[in-house]
C-alpha cells in the first residue's frame, strides 16, 4: 500500500457508564503519524457541502491543517453544488498564501508537508 487518505467522521461522544475504551483517531493527527513514513503518498478529504460560514470555516480550518500536517492530496467529497466545488477550487488556489499568512498570524511558520 503506496497511496492512503486520511478520513475521519464525527466523533461519538459516550455516556460516562460506558466502560470500552475509546479508539478515535482524527484525521488530522493519523496524518501527522502517517506522514512520517516517507513510503506513503498521504492524502486528505474536504467536504465543501457546508452552508453556514461557521461549518465552511470548520472545514476549511481542518483543510488547513490536513495539509500542515502532511496531506500530499487533497480529494473532495462526492457532492452535486457546483457553485460549492468552484468555492473548494478557488480556497486550493489561493491556500498557499492563504495559509501561510494564518500561521503567520499564529506564530508559526508554514511550509507545506513539513514535518
Amino acid at each position: 500500500m503506496n497511496n492512503i487518505a486520511a478520513v475521519s467522521g464525527e466523533r461519538r461522544y459516550r455516556k460516562r457508564e460506558e466502560k470500552t475504551k475509546e479508539r478515535y483517531i482524527d484525521s488530522v493527527n493519523a496524518l501527522e503519524s502517517l506522514s512520517a513514513d516517507k513510503d506513503l503518498f498521504c492524502g486528505a478529504v474536504v467536504n465543501p457541502f457546508k452552508y453556514t460560514p461557521e461549518e465552511s470555516y470548520m472545514q476549511y480550518y481542518k483543510l488547513m491543517k490536513k495539509i500542515r500536517c502532511g496531506a500530499q492530496f487533497i480529494s473532495v467529497q462526492a457532492g452535486w453544488d457546483m457553485k460549492k466545488l468552484q468555492e473548494v477550487r478557488w480556497f486550493l488556489e489561493v491556500l498557499p498564501e492563504t495559509v501561510a499568512a494564518w500561521f503567520e498570524r499564529r506564530g508559526h511558520r508554514f511550509s507545506p508537508g513539513a514535518q
